[in-house]
């Protein structure tokens, strides 16, 4: 949905298709909300099977800095000079290092909060992956769910939890009625709020049934939420979460990932790839050529991406934890966390 959403940008600089018929948000945004309502669910479950807050952060670190990092690298080294070349015909001039440079690119961002999203003037200025910007806020939730689980919240205390994001759905209540778009406009605010849905969720799995009048309740609330786009942030969450959930325990999608996840590579490596697809004429006089372009060429970039750094990066779970956790060894669970999360 991401890739098919920012195909429609770049090849008709407007927007998608669902925000053009509904008023509200484009299709990307919803997919990354749907990450992010994931995440909470799988990320808050993964904190609970952890041995220790320092486990659970160090499995956290494996699983989005390295691939994270290379991408910085691979943007840096290879796609930069390459989008270079076809916007110049020449390689030369090709900022590796000073002001707004490949070096620069990847030692700002490196902590994962994007403070340079472009080299040179590459693009006219555009970001060169302006997908990156939200893993900066995804981190900043995983931190949340260590510090709750550390304190001993995620276990003991998990109406804490549900406060926090009854507190942010009354932001969302507030902003319907007074026409304020404060939970929209504030990204941190934003994500934490749709990600302690799919923790509350994770922590309350066991009292939300699988029924089909919930399934019909939450595939209308999400409807409205959609035409009404000043609900979106009030009754859409918790309805995808559920949908989401529901389709993730068929038989149909359990093995999806097991022996590659590719969905990380894939929003990592697309955006920039997309951008090279256009420079070279690929697609960028029909979205539906250029589509098909971007996810092939992505789902092969994250391909090479798991076989060669997620995968060995994930393979040191069980080594030790690096020293600087020390603070988070406090032991929350004996159980080893299980899955590639």
């Amino acid at each position: 949905m991401v890739v098919i959403s920012h195909s429609w940008g770049f090849v008709h600089d407007e927007d998608d298709p669902l925000r053009n018929l509904t008023g509200g948000p484009e299709a990307g945004t919803i997919a990354v909300d749907g990450f992010f309502l994931l995440s909470g669910f799988l990320i808050t479950r993964s904190q609970l099977r952890a041995r220790s807050t320092a486990r659970y952060l160090w499995h956290r670190f494996l699983r989005i800095l390295p691939g994270f990092w290379i991408c910085l690298a691979v943007t840096a080294v290879a796609i930069g000079p390459l989008l270079w070349r076809l916007e110049r015909e020449t390689f030369s001039g090709y900022p590796w290092a000073g002001p707004d440079s490949a070096l620069t690119y990847v030692v700002a961002n490196a902590l994962l909060r994007m403070n340079q999203f472009n080299i040179g003037d590459l693009r006219a200025g555009g970001a060169l992956d302006g997908s990156l910007h939200t893993l900066f806020f995804e981190a900043l939730c995983y931190v949340m769910i260590g510090v709750l689980g550390a304190v001993g919240i995620l276990r003991r205390r998990r109406s804490v939890v549900l406060g926090l994001g009854s507190a942010c759905w009354i932001l969302a209540a507030a902003d319907v009625v007074s026409g304020s778009d404060r939970l929209a406009d504030t990204y941190t605010l934003r994500f934490t709020s749709i990600f302690l849905v799919g923790a509350i969720m994770s922590l309350y799995a066991d009292r939300i049934p699988l029924t089909r009048p919930l399934f019909a309740a939450s595939c209308a609330l999400l409807t409205i939420a959609l035409m009404a786009p000043s609900t979106y942030l009030l009754l859409g969450p918790a309805p995808m979460a559920y949908l989401l959930l529901r389709a993730g325990t068929g038989r149909r999608l359990e093995r999806v990932g097991i022996r590659r996840d590719l969905s990380y590579g894939i929003y990592i490596y697309s955006w920039p790839l997309q951008l090279v697809l256009l420079e070279a004429g690929v697609g960028d006089d029909n979205v539906a050529v250029h589509v098909v372009a971007s996810i092939v060429l992505s789902a092969a970039a994250a391909a090479v991406s798991w076989h060669l750094v997620e995968a060995p990066a994930l393979a040191l779970k069980s080594a030790a934890a690096p020293s600087w956790l020390r603070p988070w060894r406090a032991s929350t669970q004996p159980a080893a966390e299980s899955g590639q999360r």
